[in-house]
């Protein structure tokens, strides 16, 4: 039993050992292994910190990260930004092109539609003329024939009157008594009928005249407006010039509509870049914060790990190596015990042989036991092994026992021997 207890001890003690601690035989291993677990608990929070440690150190790298995509963001934001005036301005020139040409249309359409009238005008012009040359050659005609009308008329007055003259008598046109050369009867003579027919054709002529010539110069007028307002520019390029004014008038909604998006989107991402510098910046400064915690904790830790990669390493070492010294305490009283059992056991059984006769134990080992002898000591050998197999899971029970406590030993030993 004892070499047991003393082998257990020595496999313990190497433990101790392969943690690195020296355990001479008065050491105070419960002492050293008490301290060792304050030195333990001590390091609870920061082993507590070191897992915050590795947790922050992930926060700040996603700090970074978050940062860099944000510039990036930023960047390319920013980049956009810097071509925003130069489409601002052409958007709002060609929303300014197209008002101006709205504005425009309506003198545009009116060139172009006199371009298209001067033809017709034109036209109508040569033959309203024409008309009029032909109507002033009719009246001039119908006066003509009206005049000898009337002065063929005047001469068969004056053979009506000649037809009445009688010499002597005074004429009623001269006055004279004497008729030397009176009018001749003409083969035809022309009637006052004969005159008013000439004077309605001739009236007729006039008017057709008149109505001619008011035609011609009122187209003569308008002739001379249009000329007037299209200048030399041709019939063509006034067209050419009012589609395209047309076509940019048309799309003056389209452009305010493009113009009014483009200036939201621009207020959006002036907006968006507001937000990522605030973003940024704020990424900044918890970063900033959250790495100087980190390097702050990082010098604590940094001593308390000692030798060991971390905190929670050293801890996990000084709990081992305490509870390893408590087993080793234990294991060096169970074998103390052992040893004193054993010695105890001795003296007993030197008194029982010499109360026997003999002078020692080996001389009464030496003589031959009967069977009921052999026996009795059977029963005394297994009586003992029975105590101190109760010994030892009391002690395995009494494990945390301070060695400085009273023990009643006499009433142990007669239990022993009960």
């Amino acid at each position: 039993a004892l070499a047991g207890a003393r082998a257990r001890e020595r496999s313990v003690a190497d433990a101790v050992a392969s943690l690195g601690c020296a355990t001479p035989a008065d050491a105070d291993l419960r002492g050293t292994a008490e301290r060792l677990r304050e030195e333990s608990g001590a390091l609870t929070g920061l082993a507590a910190e070191a897992l915050r440690q590795e947790e922050d150190r992930r926060r700040v790298a996603h700090l970074e990260q978050a940062a860099a995509a944000t510039s990036r963001d930023l960047a390319v934001l920013v980049s956009q930004l810097d071509e925003v005036p130069a489409r601002l301005a052409a958007a709002r020139s060609a929303v300014e092109e197209s008002a101006l040409a709205a504005a425009r249309l309506t003198q545009v359409a009116g060139l172009a539609a006199a371009a298209g009238e001067l033809p017709r005008v034109e036209a109508s012009f040569r033959v309203a003329d024409e008309a009029r040359r032909d109507a002033v050659d009719g009246h001039q005609g119908a006066r003509d024939a009206l005049l000898r009308v009337r002065r063929e008329r005047l001469e068969g007055m004056a053979v009506e009157l000649a037809g009445e003259l009688r010499s002597g008598q005074a004429c009623p046109v001269c006055g004279s008594a004497e008729h030397p050369a009176p009018a001749r009867p003409l083969l035809e003579t022309v009637t006052a009928a004969d005159e008013d027919a000439a004077a309605e054709v001739e009236q007729r002529a006039a008017d057709r005249r008149a109505r001619a010539e008011q035609e011609a110069q009122k187209l003569e007028v308008r002739l001379a407006h249009l000329r007037e307002q299209l200048g030399d520019r041709s019939p063509d390029e006034l067209d050419r010039e009012h589609r395209a004014v047309a076509a940019l008038a048309g799309r003056v909604e389209a452009r305010q509509a493009e113009l009014a998006g483009l200036e939201g989107q621009v207020e959006a991402a002036l907006e968006r870049r507001g937000r990522l510098e605030r973003d940024l910046e704020r990424a900044g400064a918890q970063r900033d914060e959250l790495a100087a915690a980190v390097e702050e904790r990082e010098a604590r830790l940094e001593e308390a790990r000692g030798d060991f990669p971390d905190v929670v390493a050293r801890r996990a070492h000084l709990s081992d190596l305490a509870d390893a010294l408590t087993d080793l305490h234990a294991r060096r009283v169970a074998a103390a015990e052992d040893a004193e059992r054993l010695a105890e056991q001795r003296l007993e059984v030197s008194r029982l042989a010499a109360g026997a006769g003999f002078a020692d134990v080996a001389e009464a080992l030496a003589a031959a036991r009967p069977d009921a002898a052999v026996a009795a000591l059977e029963e005394r050998v297994r009586r003992a092994e029975h105590g101190r197999a109760a010994a030892e899971s009391t002690l395995v029970e009494l494990a945390d026992l301070d060695p400085a406590a009273v023990v009643d030993v006499a009433g142990a030993e007669a239990r022993f021997r009960a």
